[in-house]
């Protein structure tokens, strides 16, 4: 199965799951190691930026990926986004 299927498998079950009664926490949790399983990438990571807010980090896929989002967003209006060639 090519990348972009898988990446919508992917995606496609993380909505699935939106609409069980699972907390959200272990479904982002589940979603940042599905996204590492699919994507040429070592961790991945959800926060989330609000304006006048600090931004909160939610989930990781690893422990070591909260240093990387600490020094990578300066404000909640700068953000890096690490996009692989996958198309």
């Amino acid at each position: 199965m090519d990348i972009e299927a898988r990446l919508s498998n992917v995606l496609s079950e993380f909505a699935r799951t939106l609409l069980t009664d699972f907390p959200i926490q272990a479904i982002l949790d589940h979603l940042v190691v599905r996204i590492v399983d699919v994507l040429p990438i070592s961790a991945a990571g959800v926060t989330l930026i609000e304006p006048g807010a600090n931004p909160r980090y939610i989930a990781a896929s690893a422990c070591s990926i909260f240093p990387l989002f600490t020094t990578s967003i300066s404000t909640p209006w700068r953000i890096h986004f690490f996009r692989p060639s996958i198309f």
